[in-house]
Formats: structure tokens, sequence, C-alpha cells
């Protein structure tokens, strides 16, 4: 098993460990949501540290994860005070954060298209960018949905691997996360 898949196993292996754990203490299946953009960030500089070489795709995954932790609120707690906190929440900082996260994401995924330079990843990618708009737009469940989309389009033929696992890591984690609403609703 290449280092990636055993990266992503380890991640999955994780969640699913401390949820069963939640699950048998409290009788409730819950994931630490809050941990998935610290996860996702230090899967992207491994994965890029492993693959530096890569200089396009490692541009692109590097910001992806850099957006995505800079989105997090859980992530200034840890620097800021309260007050502190209150105002930056007020201000459209995590908005635009998360907007750029999505940009590159949406970047990333015109690239991954470009260089597979085949007819059905281009179908692919209008798909993945009709679940993407909407579900960045009004924050629903069918941007796991963009993300399966891209997993399967690089799943035969890879157009950057091995960062194309990432699509998969962004599907587990958003899905995840929808799915244990929809659970818990």
């Amino acid at each position: 098993m290449e280092r990636e898949k055993r990266t992503l196993f380890l991640v999955f292996l994780t969640l699913a460990v401390y949820g069963l754990s939640i699950f048998l203490q409290e009788g409730q299946f819950i994931l630490p949501f809050p941990l998935f953009e610290f996860l996702f960030f230090f899967v992207c500089v491994q994965f890029v540290l492993w693959n530096r070489t890569q200089i396009l795709a490692s541009s692109f995954v590097i910001a992806a994860g850099l957006f995505q932790l800079v989105s997090a609120p859980t992530m200034w707690t840890f620097f800021l005070d309260t007050s502190q906190m209150m105002t930056l929440d007020e201000s459209s900082f995590f908005d635009l954060s998360k907007l750029l996260f999505y940009l590159v994401v949406f970047a990333g995924g015109i690239a991954t298209a470009i260089k597979q330079k085949r007819t059905l990843h281009w179908l692919l990618l209008l798909i993945f960018c009709a679940f993407l708009i909407p579900g960045v737009l009004f924050n629903h469940w069918v941007i796991a949905l963009a993300y399966l989309t891209m997993s399967i389009s690089t799943h035969k033929h890879p157009a950057f691997a091995p960062f194309d696992y990432l699509w998969f890591l962004l599907f587990i984690l958003d899905g995840s996360y929808w799915l244990i609403l929809f659970v818990s609703a």
C-alpha cells in the first residue's frame, strides 16, 4: 500500500475509532467535526512534503489546506480571546476564507479535467460543478457528491497522482458530516 493510501486509511480509522468510542460511551455516533479542517491541512502538508516535485499540484493542495484551516473558527480559539473571536466572527473573514478554499477546489477540478483530456472527464467536471456550486451557495449536502464525482473521475485515470486521493478525503470528511447530521435529525 502506498504511503498516501496508508495516511488516508489512518485518518479514516482514527475517525471510526473515535466515533465508535463515543458511541459505546454515550450511545450516539459523533465524529470530531471541528478537527476535520486540521486533519485535512495536516494530510495536505504531508502529501506536499512527500511529493514536492509536483509544483502545480502541490500549490493547489497547500492553498486548499491553508484556506480550509484558516476558515475554521476552532483554530483561532487557540490564539484569540473571546472578545477578539466575536469580532472576527462578526466580520466576513471566515466566509471569505471558505470561499477561497472552494475557489481553489474549483480550480483544482478544472486543472484535473484539463490534464485528463477525455470527454468523460469533462462530463464529470460538469457534474462536479453542478454539485459544487449549489452546495457552496446553500451549504447543502450535495457538495459531498461533488467530491465523490471527482474521486470517481480520478480513480481510473489519475491526473495529479497521488494528490487525487485528497478528493476522496474531502468526500469522506464532508460526507460523514452530512451523514451524521441526517442520522441525528
